[in-house]
């Protein structure tokens, strides 16, 4: 069997490595900003909660001593 590689570029083959050339460090920045916007949410849910912790202990603050 001959395990030639070579030969003629298509159209197809070019086509298909300019997509690959520039689809992946589209894909690797999308995760990025998908990763930092999982954070930025995840920070807001926290502090949200936080600030209803400290509206509960500034309504009821005897509650104080059984929280921390």
């Amino acid at each position: 069997m001959d395990q030639y590689i070579g030969g003629q570029m298509t159209i197809a083959a070019i086509v298909q490595a300019l997509a690959a050339l520039i689809g992946f460090p589209v894909i690797m920045f999308q995760l990025y900003l998908l990763r930092r916007n999982i954070r930025g949410a995840t920070q807001d849910r926290l502090y949200a909660h936080y600030m209803e912790i400290c509206k509960l202990f500034m309504g009821k603050p005897h509650l104080r001593p059984y929280f921390y």
